[in-house]
């Protein structure tokens, strides 16, 4: 009758591993191959009723040389989400580089966070959003380039790792 998340404690991953060095010896581009198999990822798509809602791929195609593919649905883990993970891992990496502890910020349940959503007073909510978007007749776009003095800047980072 009404909606419903879940949160498992536990969850398999769906892991690959490929080897493509034998194809890139034989010519096969090296950049083409992982894309390929990117792309080839992305078309599977996710059954959220009935799939396992992470994929991690990894490309082997040189002899110390490996492409990471880590595959979700935007409903498990938003762009918000993936800057910490990935701050995280780059903490667990430097740390376990250096022989050191991790220093990782402490965790919040991801319980406590239900809990003050089902505490607030919707009620409240929908007036605030109906007085905020009082006016708005159509479809608002986001513009395609973002101006530089935002503050945001798109781009794309290639992290080697050791």
């Amino acid at each position: 009758a009404r909606p419903l998340q879940v949160v498992l404690r536990e969850r398999a991953l769906d892991f690959r591993y490929e080897d493509v060095r034998a194809l890139c010896q034989a010519g096969g581009e090296e950049a083409s191959l992982v894309h390929d198999i990117a792309v080839s990822d992305r078309a599977r798509g996710f059954d959220l009723s009935r799939d396992v809602l992470m994929r991690l791929t990894v490309v082997r195609s040189a002899a110390e040389t490996y492409w990471f593919i880590w595959s979700h649905p935007h409903i498990v883990m938003d762009g918000w989400c993936m800057g910490i993970v990935i701050s995280d891992f780059r903490e667990l990496y430097a740390s376990r580089r250096g022989g050191r502890m991790a220093k990782l910020p402490a965790v919040r349940p991801y319980a406590s966070y239900i809990r003050w959503l089902q505490e607030q007073d919707s009620s409240a909510s929908r007036l605030y959003w109906q007085q905020y978007l009082f006016g708005y007749e159509g479809v608002s776009c986001l513009p395609r380039q973002v101006p530089a003095a935002s503050g945001y800047q798109a781009g794309v980072e290639e992290v080697v790792l050791d």
